[in-house]
């Protein structure tokens, strides 16, 4: 199972299978195929694509499904971020503390 799907399957309304994503979770999914193209428009896209891709699992596993505000929340600071990632300003990121990637 890919990580975009293991992520909106862990914010699944019923949990039943139903294949059935919830507005939050498509807004969640968007939000996150978004950041990524944005980071693929850098010069050197990969340690933004590993921050976004971290940032994204640690809040998954730190956020209940049915922490509503908490999500909505973060999806604004998603996309502010965005914003700021798709400024031509912007042309990438230094990463401090986080594992290397094998």
């Amino acid at each position: 199972m890919d990580k975009i799907a293991a992520f909106a399957q862990q914010f699944s309304k019923s949990g039943k299978g139903t294949g059935k994503h919830s507005g939050l979770q498509i807004q969640v999914l968007s939000l996150y195929r978004r950041l990524l193209r944005a980071a693929e428009t850098k010069t050197d896209p990969n340690p933004i694509k590993v921050l976004i891709r971290q940032q994204f699992k640690t809040n998954a596993g730190n956020i209940s499904k049915h922490a509503h505000q908490r999500i909505e929340f973060f999806i604004r600071q998603g996309q502010n971020q965005l914003a700021h990632l798709q400024s031509s300003q912007m042309e990438g990121v230094q990463i401090f503390g986080l594992p290397k990637q094998q």
